[in-house]
Formats: C-alpha cells, structure tokens, sequence
C-alpha cells in the first residue's frame, strides 16, 4: 500500500537525517546499542535497516 511505502521511505530518511545531525558537532555517529553478539548500531541504523527490509518487502510482495 502507499502508506508501507511513505511509512518505510519516512524510516530511512529520518535515520539518515539522524545519522547527519549526529556527526555535524565532533565528526562522528556515536553508536551506543552494544548487544556483544551483533554490531554496534544506534537507533538511527535501526530505523534505516527497518525501512530498507520494508521497501524490499513490498517490492518482492508487489511484484512477483
């Protein structure tokens, strides 16, 4: 549906602008999701993960 699509571009836009704001005072994403089994992240990179897994969803679902 269009809202899947808005709602999962939304994602990836607002983890890249996140991930931008972040690095603009010292140079640097600070991570701090540390689970010692999977990389380190931040929520930004959850945001964006989850918006690219809903884009390839709906691209496989919409079009077999």
């Amino acid at each position: 549906s269009r809202l899947a699509w808005r709602l999962g571009l939304a994602a990836i836009l607002g983890g890249a602008c996140a991930n931008l704001l972040d690095r603009l005072p010292d140079g640097v994403v600070t991570d701090y999701l540390h689970t010692g089994w999977w990389p380190t992240f931040n929520l930004a990179d959850t945001f964006i993960l989850v918006g690219a897994a809903v884009l390839v969803t709906l691209t496989v679902v919409e079009n077999p």
